[in-house]
C-alpha cells in the first residue's frame, strides 16, 4: 500500500482574477490587493486540514501523511512577480483591470488573439486556472521539500531526478 500521501492545501482564492473582477469593488482587500473574506475562509480551511493531518499522522508508523502548502507558495509567488510572473492578471483574457471579463472568458474572446504571447510570464491562465509555468514552479518546490510539512525531500524518497527520461510503452 501507499507509504506516503501528499495532501494539498487550498489556494488563496481571494487573489484570483475572476473573483477580483467580480467582487473587487465590494470587499476589503489585504496589502497584496487580494480579497480578505475569500482568503480568510481559505486560511481557516487550511488550518483545520493541517491540524487533522497532524492527528491522523500521530498514530501511524511507516506512513507519511504530508501537508503541501500551496497557499503559502502562491502568496510567495505573488510577492515576487518578477521571478514567477503576474498572478493578478489573466494571461488569456479580454481587458479590464485584471484582463478578465466574466462575459467573455478565455477561448470566447471577441479578439481572435486573446492570449498573451508569453504565458510563462503569468501565473493565471484564464482568471480561474493557473498556467503550466506556475504548476512547474510549484512542482519543483514540492519535490525538494519546500512548502511540505513535515519537511521531506520527495525527490530523494522517490529516487527521482528531473533529468530522467520517461519511457513510453508501445501500444
Amino acid at each position: 500500500g501507499a507509504q506516503n500521501l501528499l495532501v494539498f492545501s487550498t489556494f488563496p482564492h481571494g487573489c484570483m482574477p475572476v473573483l477580483l473582477s467580480v467582487f473587487g469593488k465590494y470587499m476589503p482587500k489585504d496589502s497584496r490587493g487580494c480579497l480578505l473574506p475569500f482568503n480568510q475562509v481559505a486560511e481557516a480551511f487550511n488550518k483545520q486540514l493541517y491540524d487533522e493531518i497532524q492527528v491522523l499522522q500521530k498514530n501511524r508508523t511507516g506512513f507519511h501523511l504530508l501537508y503541501a502548502d500551496a497557499y503559502k507558495f502562491t502568496l510567495d509567488v505573488l510577492d515576487k512577480p518578477l521571478v514567477y510572473g503576474e498572478i493578478m492578471w489573466s494571461c488569456c483574457g479580454n481587458g479590464g483591470e485584471y484582463n478578465f471579463d466574466v462575459t467573455q472568458p478565455c477561448g470566447l474572446v471577441i479578439q481572435p488573439n486573446g492570449t498573451t504571447l508569453k504565458p510563462s510570464e503569468y501565473v493565471s491562465w484564464d482568471g480561474v486556472h493557473f498556467t503550466e509555468s506556475f504548476y512547474r514552479q510549484l512542482s519543483k518546490a514540492l519535490l525538494t521539500g519546500r512548502y511540505i510539512y513535515p519537511s521531506l525531500n520527495i525527490t530523494q524518497i522517490c529516487n527521482f531526478t528531473s533529468n530522467r527520461k520517461v519511457r513510453r510503452e508501445p501500444k
